[in-house]
C-alpha cells in the first residue's frame, strides 16, 4: 500500500511538470570564436527547441542554428544577426536571437545577459548583448526565426567586443 502511494504521488508530480523539464540537450552546430564574424543559414540548422530563455519564449517550429560560445572572465560582446531577407529553403526569414546560459542546450536554460533575446525583420540587424562580464563558461547563441516552421535563411553574425581567443594552431620552431 504504502509503494502504491508513493507511486501514486511521483506520477501526480512527474504528469504536473512540463515536458520542457525532460529537454534533452541540443547540440550546437558550430563554435564562435573571436574575433568573427560567422555566417550560416537556418536551413541547415535542425528544430531542436521549443522555447527559450527558461521563461517560456516559444520560437516556434523553425529550424534553430545554434553558436556554442566560450566567455572568460573579463569580456563585453555583443553579436549582431543579420539575414540579407533572401529566402531559403523557406518562405521567409525574420531573425530571432537568444543567448542563452547553461550546462547543456535545451529549453530550460535561462537568458542571464543584458538584451539577452531580440527579433526583427528581414534586412534589419538584430543584436543582443552586450555580456558585460557574466561569468565565465559555455553560452549559446540561438539563431531562428519564430514566426513560422517554414522560415529559414541565410544570416551573419558580427561580434563587437571581446572574447577569448582561441588558439588557432601552435608550433615550436
Amino acid at each position: 500500500m504504502k509503494n502504491q502511494f508513493i507511486m501514486a504521488v511521483l506520477a501526480t508530480v512527474l504528469a504536473s511538470v512540463g515536458s520542457d523539464a525532460f529537454a534533452a540537450a541540443c547540440v550546437a552546430n558550430a563554435i564562435f570564436t573571436a574575433p568573427g564574424p560567422a555566417a550560416g543559414n537556418t536551413c541547415s540548422g535542425t528544430d531542436q527547441l521549443t522555447d527559450v530563455c527558461g521563461d517560456g519564449t516559444p520560437i516556434g517550429g523553425a529550424k534553430e542554428f545554434i553558436y556554442s560560445v566560450s566567455l572568460g572572465a573579463t569580456n563585453s560582446a555583443a553579436f549582431t544577426v543579420n539575414s540579407p531577407g533572401v529566402a531559403g529553403a523557406g518562405t521567409g526569414f525574420n531573425p530571432y536571437v537568444a543567448f542563452m546560459s547553461g550546462a547543456a542546450c535545451n529549453s530550460l536554460d535561462t537568458c542571464a545577459t543584458n538584451n539577452a533575446e531580440n527579433s526583427g525583420n528581414a534586412q534589419t540587424n538584430v543584436t543582443v548583448g552586450p555580456t558585460a562580464n557574466a561569468p565565465a563558461g559555455t553560452y549559446f547563441l540561438v539563431i531562428t526565426d519564430a514566426g513560422a516552421a517554414a522560415n529559414c535563411g541565410p544570416f551573419t553574425v558580427a561580434l563587437a567586443g571581446t572574447l577569448p581567443v582561441t588558439l588557432q594552431k601552435f608550433s615550436v620552431e
